[in-house]
This record gives C-alpha cells, sequence and structure tokens, in this order.
C-alpha cells in the first residue's frame, strides 16, 4: 500500500524538525518534533484539555496529532495535495510547520500570483486557491513548485535581513527546499 499524502509530507518534514530543541537564538522557542511550546498549550486549550505532559516530554505519537490537525488539516494540505501531488502538498505542510500556517499558506497563494493568478493573499487556501492550484497543476506543476520554493527562499532573505541572527540557519533552512 502506498503512503498517504499526510504520510509523505509528515516523514519529509520530521526529517527537518528532529526532536527537543530549546535554542535561545530560534524564533519558534521551545520546539518538539516541530511543534512548538505555544502551539502544544493552545492546542490542548482549544479542547478544553490539560496538555498530558510538557512539549519536551510529548510522543512523536503526540506532537504527530497536533501537526496533522493544527497544520495539514487546517492548511488545506489534503486539499491541494487532491488538487495537485502529494509533492505540492508536502512542500506547503513544511512551510506551514516552519513558517506558521497563515505564511505557509500566503507562500502558496504569492507563488500562484508569481505565475499569473490573482489571488487576494489573506493566508486561507479557500475555493478559489485550490482552483488556482488545480489550474495551475495541469500544465505547470514544476513551475508552480519552482515558484513556491522561490516564495520561501525570499521569504528566508527578508528574515535574515531584518534580523542577521537567524543567518546562523540559513544552510538548514535551504536544505529544506530540496528533497
Amino acid at each position: 500500500m502506498s503512503a498517504t499524502h499526510w504520510e509523505i509530507a509528515y516523514q519529509r518534514t520530521a526529517k527537518f524538525e528532529g526532536g527537543w530543541s530549546d535554542d535561545a537564538s530560534d524564533r519558534g522557542g521551545k520546539t518538539n518534533r516541530g511543534v512548538t511550546e505555544a502551539t502544544w498549550i493552545n492546542y490542548w486549550r482549544s479542547r478544553s484539555m490539560t496538555p498530558p505532559c510538557t512539549i519536551r516530554n510529548a510522543t512523536e505519537a503526540q506532537t504527530k496529532q497536533v501537526l496533522q490537525e493544527e497544520y495539514w488539516k487546517k492548511s488545506n494540505c489534503d486539499k491541494v495535495g487532491e488538487a495537485s501531488s502529494a509533492y505540492l502538498s508536502a512542500h506547503l505542510f513544511d512551510a506551514c510547520v516552519h513558517h506558521g500556517p497563515k505564511r505557509g499558506q500566503m507562500l502558496l497563494q504569492q507563488a500562484l500570483n508569481y505565475l499569473g493568478s490573482a489571488l487576494a493573499v489573506d493566508g486561507t487556501i479557500g475555493t478559489l486557491t485550490i482552483a488556482s492550484v488545480r489550474e495551475y497543476s495541469r500544465n505547470y506543476h514544476d513551475a508552480l513548485i519552482a515558484s513556491l520554493l522561490f516564495q520561501r527562499a525570499q521569504y528566508f532573505d527578508s528574515i535574515f535581513r531584518s534580523n542577521p541572527s537567524q543567518l546562523a540557519y540559513k544552510r538548514g533552512w535551504f536544505r529544506r527546499l530540496v528533497w
């Protein structure tokens, strides 16, 4: 049985989001397998529950559940995959985990606009964005992927310009763009 789009995206992003991290220079703060402490706490509170443990002690199954609910599903990565490919949905998911769901979705909308679409860049993937993904994937799939990667690279550059301390992560961030 082949892997689902979700499993492909998760496995790909998991390569970059390893385990526990509490790097004072990293803007994400305390993070475990791609889930920040703030996301962890908000996830459980939004369900009127107390987190079962600290983010540091969260299991892979727990963090995977949060990533699927808070990033994959809420960013409509599944619908993007259905309209295009597992490859595009995996790149979108990685952008949402790395930059936050709203920014990840905005980067896809910017990528589509760069190719000629005329979407509002509102950070919400809805029916118009999905229709545009479907349209551009039909004849310009590789160009759409390249455009998304270009948008991410430009976003990285804006971060480096505004906060040079983040240059320490440059090689690692750019590794996320290829696979």
